[in-house]
């Protein structure tokens, strides 16, 4: 019985033995890992200083434009006013006409007519309109913005400006057409937006030293 049951029994291929790795390599092994690890460390402890440096001097390019502008006095010229208050909820609305000249620190804002809205004696927004109200912001660091629109509406608390209808922004060589454009003067960063029969146009110059290159002749 005991033949005939080693006779009918499956013969499987001996499978070779793992080797255990020896002391010595699996401390060794195992040691490699604080190495990469370390290594790891090293790369990102250098890159960090990089990032912070690029963040804080992005920072302090946006608190140095909020300085230029929001640091100083709202000036204000037209041919006349009219202010209305009120003292229950502190607020103000004053209406200037006749060749309105809105300016502060580098930013200048010119139209027909502007209404100014205060909260707390201080101004929340600006709404200038004319045929084409325009703006033009010259920066320390920067090429002048240039901007004009029926209707540019100064945000004092985010610091921005809004164009509307026949929106039209140039930053340096660059141009940018829609129906509404926002330019935040912190960050310098354009949103356009389109509208009804008018997209959003963009016009990038090339890069400087770039020559065109002359058409094939037919």
């Amino acid at each position: 019985m005991s033949r005939m049951l080693a006779r009918d029994a499956p013969v499987f291929p001996s499978c070779p033995r793992r080797r255990s790795a020896a002391p010595g390599n699996a401390g060794k092994q195992f040691a490699a890992r604080p190495r990469a690890v370390g290594r790891d460390r090293r790369v990102i402890g250098r890159s960090l200083p990089g990032f912070l440096l690029l963040f804080l001097a992005a920072a302090f390019a946006a608190a140095t434009a909020r300085a230029e502008t929001t640091a100083q006095p709202l000036i204000i010229n037209s041919d006349q006013s009219v202010t209305t208050l009120d003292k229950h909820a502190d607020t103000g609305r004053t209406t200037y006409s006749g060749h309105v000249v809105i300016t502060r620190g580098p930013v200048v804002i010119r139209g027909v007519r502007a209404i100014v809205f205060t909260l707390h004696q201080r101004v929340e927004k600006a709404v200038v309109t004319g045929s084409l109200a325009v703006f033009v912001w010259k920066p320390e660091d920067g090429p002048a913005v240039h901007g004009e629109a029926q209707t540019i509406t100064w945000l004092a608390v985010d610091n921005a400006l809004l164009l509307e209808t026949d929106a039209k922004l140039r930053r340096g060589e660059q141009i940018f057409s829609a129906a509404q454009v926002r330019y935040d003067l912190d960050t310098r960063t354009v949103r356009a937006r389109g509208g009804e029969g008018q997209r959003v146009h963009v016009v990038i110059p090339p890069a400087k030293g770039t020559a065109a290159k002359p058409e094939a002749s037919r």
